[in-house]
């Protein structure tokens, strides 16, 4: 080896000539471009060469804890200087967001972002460790690239990670396009100092001005001038279209843009203190959007506890109830908004477009139901039935070792995150809960009334541990008086031993599936028991052991399964399957006090909503209205299935019987089962 004249090491190759490594050339060229950066800035960027910048530009950097960095190119590659990033911060509820920190790219496109500072203050120990995420997700990091003549570029990433491991994220800014537009009110009068915002798909965290969005002037014009050239019937990615340049999100790698939302558009939202918020749609940009603003609706309310007293700082929800109203250069699109409860736990919301919205507040992590009906009119206040946060009973949860039967054991700083869905079939609320041990459990509380309780996963300092839980979910009621801490468990167990139970509940599955089929209906009931004994909450398993509880005619106990597998939130199959079969039993069944005809109908028509139209869907819904005594009902859809199954002499049978008022017996017919 021999060392070079600027100091890298060299070595020959068999042929005796020099040659360098892949590293070695790279520091080579940065040695150089510093010495030509440092002869020519006097004289101006312009003059190095573009491959050299290229070349620099394509010199990437892993990424370093609580640090941001990254390059910032155009529409040929080359680095452009000059570019302003700034990262803002929100939280995934409220949607406002504030300023963390900023940078400008150098020479080749080069930027970096210390988070140093940020960290010290959020999180002293320099790390986002789990237990930090208990009472709320970290904040999320939005990241916004712009610069004069270029479209902005925004990516979303968590701080979490950006915190822990660091983020390199390269920007492609391309030429910037402006979408125009006036501002008004239904009889013409301009509206000045509207904000209108552009946004791909779901809107993000609300951005500073002149990030795209803008504010119109005294004549009630906007123009939004960072946009990316783009048409509807432009490029596509999977038969969509893409607005290039105008968000991502990290995990997509060095893409310039995402596909526009589920409307194939850009979407404009229009804001003013005096109307209501108005969402457009935008096919092309360049281009030109005018909207025409119409009066607000004013919802109030307040947010009480048990006793009556005002709940503070409480956060309420509000979304619009009602479907989309679409027209072509409009949208009435899903209102999402949030406020903060005062010291008198009231709550407002101001620039409401006319429609019926559901309501709800959380207090701390925990969700609180309150009207699903509130019809708002255009120039009216409307005030909302108070929303009543309950004390909630506490849930301790305890997680097995499967192996020992004893608590697991923790030695790190860990959270156990569970899914908590509360409410009733109208009405849900699913949050996903990180919870750190209380000594030997974890505390949740949930509100009152029914909850469906999940095991997620653990997350210790190294990510996500995935165990394998025994139930798969536990389900209860909780009182509205809680008399005292309700204790439940979770047994959990390693991936391998869960792959390893769930390769023995599909060879079960199969055995007692072969038994049906050669009639032994015993032997598949007590090798499905056995099956669900090991893996409580198998769908597939309950499914096929009610169906053979059903054809022993042991009706009460395959109304039970399929009850329990309905409770479970199945997969789609056995989804519409067991509502299919559980409302023939309840229609049909020669037991009296097992008969329920009002349910079976309820469950016939959510099985017909759930799957593709069939004959035997059709004639569990036309058993189903027989049973109510709804004959004109049942013989439409009896009709409906000989349609599609014109040859079943079974299907005219049951079509006579009901024309003569007769509702149809599970024992009166062999041709047909249970289900499809």
């Amino acid at each position: 080896m021999l060392r070079g004249a600027e100091g890298i090491l060299l070595q020959r190759d068999v042929s005796g000539d020099f040659i360098m490594t892949r590293r070695q050339l790279e520091c080579w060229i940065l040695f150089s471009a510093c010495l030509l950066v440092r002869t020519t800035l006097a004289q101006g960027p312009e003059i190095i060469p573009p491959e050299l910048l290229m070349t620099l530009a394509e010199l990437s950097e892993p990424p370093v804890p609580r640090m941001i960095c990254g390059r910032i190119i155009d529409e040929n590659r080359r680095p452009l200087a000059g570019v302003e990033i700034v990262v803002l911060g929100s939280n995934a509820i409220e949607r406002e967001s504030k300023l963390v920190a900023s940078a400008t790219s150098d020479l080749i496109g080069r930027y970096q972002i210390p988070l140093s500072d940020w960290t010290q203050r959020h999180y002293p120990e320099g790390k986002v460790l789990p237990v930090d995420w208990a009472d709320e997700d970290p904040p999320l990091f939005t990241v916004v690239a712009k610069a004069e003549g270029r479209a902005s570029f925004r990516i979303t990433l968590s701080s979490a990670d950006a915190v822990n491991l660091g983020d390199v994220t390269d920007f492609t800014l391309l030429p910037a396009a402006a979408l125009r537009g006036v501002v008004k009110t239904a009889d013409g009068t301009p509206v000045p100092g509207a904000l209108v915002s552009a946004t791909v798909g779901t809107a993000g965290p609300r951005l500073g001005d002149g990030i795209f969005r803008a504010r119109t002037d005294a004549r009630g014009r906007y123009e939004i001038a960072d946009l990316v050239a783009f048409s509807q019937e432009g490029p596509t990615d999977r038969g969509r279209p893409l607005a290039y340049g105008m968000v991502k999100w990290s995990s997509f790698p060095r893409f310039p843009g995402l596909p526009v939302g589920d409307d194939n558009r850009i979407n404009l939202t229009v804001e003013h203190p005096d109307f209501a918020v108005k969402h457009m749609r935008c096919k092309q940009v360049p281009g030109e959007v005018d909207v025409s603003l119409d009066p607000a609706a004013t919802l109030s309310g307040r947010v009480v506890d048990a006793t009556g007293g005002p709940v503070a700082q409480a956060l309420v929800f509000l979304a619009n109830g009602e479907n989309w109203l679409e027209r072509e250069d409009e949208v009435q699109r899903a209102y999402f908004e949030t406020a903060r409860t005062d010291a008198e736990g009231r709550y407002s919301f101001r620039n409401l477009p006319t429609g019926v919205y559901t309501s709800s507040a959380r207090v701390g992590r925990y969700e609180h139901a309150g009207s699903t009906n509130l019809k708002v009119k255009a120039g009216e206040t409307t005030v909302a039935p108070d929303i009543v946060a309950f004390s909630p009973r506490m849930i301790r949860v305890r997680l097995i070792d499967d192996k020992t039967g004893q608590p697991l054991a923790l030695d790190e700083p860990v959270v156990a995150c569970f899914m908590l869905q509360t409410g009733d079939a109208q009405r849900q609320f699913a949050s996903v809960l990180p919870v750190p041990p209380t000594g030997d459990h974890f505390a949740l509380r949930p509100g009152a009334g029914d909850y469906r309780l999940t095991f997620l996963h653990i997350i210790g300092e190294d990510g996500p541990k995935k165990l394998d839980a025994i139930p798969f979910q536990i389900a209860g009621t909780i009182d509205v008086e809680p008399a005292g801490p309700l204790d439940v468990s979770f047994r959990l167990r390693s991936p391998r031993v869960a792959v390893e139970a769930d390769e023995r509940l599909q060879e079960s599955i199969a055995q007692a599936t072969q038994h049906l089929r050669d009639g032994d209906l015993e032997a598949a009931v007590q090798l499905l028991d056995e099956a669900i004994a090991a893996c409580p909450g198998s769908a597939p398993a309950l499914l096929l052991r009610a169906e053979a509880r059903s054809m022993l005619k042991q009706h009460r106990e395959a109304i039970d399964d399929y009850t329990t597998l309905l409770a479970s939130d199945p997969p789609p199959l056995e989804g519409f399957t067991g509502r299919n079969n559980l409302a023939f039993i309840l229609a049909t069944s020669p037991d009296e006090s097992l008969r329920d005809g009002a349910r079976a109908v309820e469950l016939a028509l959510e099985a017909v909503q759930l799957a593709e139209p069939s004959h035997p869907l059709f004639d569990t819904v036309a058993a189903a209205y027989a049973e109510t005594g709804d004959f004109p009902e049942a013989i439409r859809w009896i009709e409906k299935a000989i349609v599609l199954e014109p040859q079943s002499e079974a299907y005219q049978r049951r079509l006579q019987g009901y024309r003569e008022g007769q509702p149809l017996r599970h024992d009166e017919d062999v041709e047909r089962s249970v289900g499809p």
